[in-house]
């Protein structure tokens, strides 16, 4: 396997890893954020229930995704802010979201399902085009091998023939 080969696999095996922390992190988000809808849902319309569940996930979004779900190891503010901002124009697609199957399709309680379709993709996929030039510049560097038909010089020598230059 040469070197690109590797750095292949280890960007597939990242991914693969970030989906499923993503997935993991956001069954937590959306149970907790669907509860917070429901039950405000007793008290306020649909859009306005909508939009305090989801500042509750914003919270959690800018305080957790950046360094669990990606292992960005230098996320400061700067970065969370823009994770929130992600997830703010998601907000707002999730809104319109809500309000055409409530208009169109009558789905009161329903309605946050399809709007969870919609801005699940929208917010993996933009956080993983945001938090990707944020990444440490070793993280994006292939690790070094040795091509497994390159001669390797024996032990104890220093890869020299012996003659001085």
């Amino acid at each position: 396997m040469n070197v690109w080969q590797d750095a292949s696999r280890r960007a597939v095996k990242r991914t693969l890893g970030e989906v499923s922390r993503f997935a993991g992190a956001g069954v937590v988000n959306t149970l907790l954020t669907l509860a917070a809808y429901q039950a405000f849902l007793f008290v306020v319309s649909p859009a306005l229930a909508y939009a305090a569940s989801w500042l509750i996930g914003i919270a959690l979004v800018g305080i957790f995704y950046p360094s669990f779900v990606f292992r960005l190891r230098n996320g400061g503010l700067k970065v969370r802010l823009g994770t929130i901002a992600i997830y703010a124009v998601s907000f707002i697609l999730g809104l319109v979201t809500v309000e055409l199957s409530l208009r169109h399709l009558g789905l009161e309680r329903l309605s946050v399902f399809l709007a969870l379709a919609v801005t699940l993709t929208f917010n993996f996929l933009g956080m993983k085009f945001y938090l990707s030039p944020h990444r440490s510049s070793i993280d994006a560097l292939p690790k070094a091998s040795t091509p497994v038909n390159e001669p390797q010089a024996p032990p104890g020598s220093n890869g020299h023939s012996g003659t001085k230059t």
